[in-house]
């Protein structure tokens, strides 16, 4: 066998034991086929003694993924990890490599019987905007009991909330008993906000040169914080770059100070906002002509992607498939009529098979 699944598995185990906590470690190694039917794979993960994400008493640590291409190779694997079993008095549990992904940790943790509710402290920060458009940054900590770090960061979602007709722009929260952080949990609690003006038409206008204000004059949003939910979509940027529009339509600046800041976040948002504008001129038309694929080019298949699921609807791989096969092309067949419906055709019947 080749050296290298050996030295990994002893690099694994190296980073595992140079850990603090592990001195104080009761674990378990377990391993399994990975999903979508890789076979000849192990995976090997350690539960030690401290609060974890769904059980208060141990938390899972993942040692790593381990090829054993032959027999010989998986001798050796689990020998390295009984070896380290051994040293920290674990009991190593292993499944044969294979196809599926049973839950061994979830397994594990079932069979020691129900996790008693423990006291966890989180730390919680938001940034959002209220209906003024005023950014707002609060931070605070919570006291609550859970059967675990998930259970409880849930609990802190729900002791804070966002005002009504606010936009969150950004919430994260930890645990400090798990010292990792966890998914912003803020935004679940809340109808998602959009912008009540159209973004076609806020694009045409900005394709156009039209001052970001006069656009705001002639569209009327309901709020400043509509004006910059306005802005932002249409031009795919950040809530904080567009906030000078809040300002102005607060009544606290005027408008060539706010249009002199906005059409410089509008040029350097360009290459997004305007591919999406011109690509969706582009499918009405059903070609493409030089300028939309000079911009497609300088954009970037990442860009190009994103725009082509936004303006047709199609899935990612099709999108893929789609600007795979305009980007073969060139500029003579790109400006060939039916171009686009036909790639969009052909991507859509290949992935209906």
């Amino acid at each position: 066998m080749s050296a290298t699944p050996h030295a990994e598995v002893h690099e694994a185990i190296a980073r595992f034991e140079a850990q603090a906590e592990a001195a104080e470690t009761e674990a378990i190694l377990a391993a399994h086929g990975l999903a979508h039917g890789a076979r000849n794979r192990i995976t090997a993960e350690a539960m030690i003694r401290r609060p974890g994400t769904v059980d208060t008493r141990f938390r899972d640590v993942r040692l790593g993924c381990f090829a054993v291409p032959t027999a010989e190779a998986g001798r050796l694997v689990l020998d390295a990890l009984r070896a380290l079993a051994e040293r920290r008095g674990a009991t190593l549990v292993v499944r044969a490599p294979g196809p599926g992904c049973a839950n061994h940790v979830a397994e594990w943790l079932a069979s020691r019987g129900p996790s008693p509710k423990a006291r966890f402290t989180l730390a919680w920060r938001l940034r959002f905007y209220d209906r003024d458009g005023q950014v707002h940054d609060e931070a605070g900590t919570d006291t609550v009991e859970a059967f675990g770090g998930a259970g409880a960061a849930q609990q802190a979602s729900l002791r804070r909330h966002v005002p009504s007709g606010a936009f969150l722009a950004g919430s994260s929260i930890s645990v400090r008993e798990l010292d990792r952080n966890g998914p912003p949990l803020w935004a679940g609690e809340h109808d998602v906000l959009r912008s009540t003006l159209d973004r076609a038409t806020l694009r045409a206008l900005s394709e156009a040169g039209v001052a970001p204000t006069e656009m705001l004059a002639r569209e009327k949003p309901e709020s400043p914080l509509d004006a910059m939910m306005a802005l932002a979509v249409a031009w795919d940027a950040p809530m904080a770059e567009v906030a000078p529009i809040a300002a102005w339509a607060r009544g606290e600046h005027g408008a060539a100070e706010v249009d002199a800041a906005l059409v410089e976040v509008r040029r350097r948002a360009e290459p997004r906002w305007r591919l999406a504008h011109l690509l969706g001129a582009a499918l009405t038309r059903d070609r493409i002509d030089p300028a939309l694929a000079e911009l497609a080019r300088r954009a970037g298949a990442i860009q190009v992607i994103v725009a082509l699921r936004e303006a047709t609807g199609v899935g990612l791989a099709e999108a893929k498939l789609i600007v795979g096969t305009l980007g073969a092309l060139d500029d003579a067949a790109l400006s060939a009529e039916g171009v686009l419906s036909r790639a969009i055709a052909e991507a859509r019947a290949l992935f209906r098979r």
